[in-house]
């Protein structure tokens, strides 16, 4: 069986469940999602094109991705590395179009303690509303606090990139990073973007690359779903493959967000085993 993984930081099951909650065409397209991942799920030696009908064109703005066209002209976007696939975005052919240009160069890497992150586009260019936070943060936040000392030495940052915040403009930052000595400007420049956007583990991600403690996922040897099961992947990783039946069923006829509040299978064992007096957690 494959996996078939979503990022919880992707929004993509609320997204689907409000395509599924519209019924007419963007309910069929919300349908053929369902069909598409019960294909991936169960037809483990398949190739891509054989899961659902792929567009007609290749998509070369991101390695490994994979665009199936939907109903209505609504499309199923997905990062697919060996025998895993990333569920990264559903909506209409602009919709698609324009998330496909504001994430050129996505990529899923993976750091020497086996976190899994989707490291989003790193164009310097204009980007779409920002997101909000996954957790409470601060706008006023300085960039660089979310970095280790040895990560700012490393990427070798001028002071005048101390004061920035989330607040901070392109300018501000093109200014500090201009100002950085040495050759890792780019990286700098990656970095400060995904912390300005709030992009905290993209940011991570993209610095352990360059220091040398991640890869990209693609060029990993072991088993993607192991790394999967890992408790820093909990958080943010959901296997399709790791529910019951049940839960399983519950995505392809239903929504996908009420499928989010299920407990992690070790969680389910904790919470519905049976103990003798006050247990402490």
């Amino acid at each position: 069986m494959n996996n078939v993984v979503i990022d919880r930081t992707s929004r993509f099951s609320e997204t689907l469940n409000r395509l599924r909650v519209s019924g007419g065409v963007a309910g069929d397209a919300a349908k053929d999602v369902a069909k598409i991942i019960g294909n991936i799920s169960t037809m483990p030696t398949a190739k891509p094109e054989q899961y659902g009908r792929l567009t007609k064109h290749g998509e070369p703005r991101i390695k490994n991705c994979f665009k199936y066209d939907l109903t209505g002209a609504y499309r199923l976007i997905t990062i697919q590395v060996r025998d895993t696939v990333f569920l990264r975005f559903v909506g209409s052919h602009e919709e698609a179009d324009r998330w496909l240009e504001n994430n050129r160069g996505l990529a899923p890497v993976i750091n020497s303690e086996g976190k899994i992150t989707i490291v989003e586009g790193k164009e310097f260019a204009s980007r779409p509303q920002l997101p909000i936070p996954p957790d409470v943060v601060f706008p006023e936040t300085l960039l660089l606090s979310y970095l280790s000392p040895d990560e700012v030495e490393f990427l070798r940052v001028h002071p005048s990139a101390n004061p920035l915040s989330h607040f901070s403009s392109d300018d501000e930052i093109l200014a500090a990073v201009e100002a950085s000595p040495g050759d890792r400007s780019s990286v700098l420049l990656d970095v400060l973007i995904h912390l300005r956007d709030y992009r905290i583990d993209s940011a991570k991600a993209v610095v352990e690359l360059a220091i040398g403690r991640a890869q990209p996922l693609a060029e990993f040897q072991g088993d993607i779903a192991k790394e999967i099961q890992k408790s820093v992947n909990r958080e943010t990783l959901i296997n399709l493959r790791d529910l019951s039946e049940s839960e399983y069923n519950q995505i392809l006829q239903g929504s996908l967000s009420d499928w989010m509040l299920y407990f992690h299978p070790d969680q389910r064992d904790v919470a519905f085993d049976d103990y003798y007096g006050a247990v402490r957690l």
